[in-house]
């Protein structure tokens, strides 16, 4: 999973989607999710995430990672 985010900050690409998500929350010191957004975003590189339907109340969403 990080060498994908790696490989596609090598490329120098300026925006990232990424639609994965995972049924449990993982901590997000070793989410590789999360790593590799950190790592784009601290190069300048515009993410995206998707979020699950699941959130707290009817009608909004949850993601783990910051």
């Amino acid at each position: 999973m990080l060498s994908a985010f790696d490989d596609a900050i090598a490329d120098g690409v300026d925006v990232l989607s990424v639609s994965l998500a995972f049924d449990d929350a993982i901590n997000v010191t070793k989410d590789p999710i999360a790593i590799g957004n950190l790592r784009a975003v601290r190069r300048n590189i515009l993410t995206f995430v998707a979020a699950r339907n699941d959130g707290p109340v009817l009608g909004s969403v949850q993601h783990s990672a910051p």
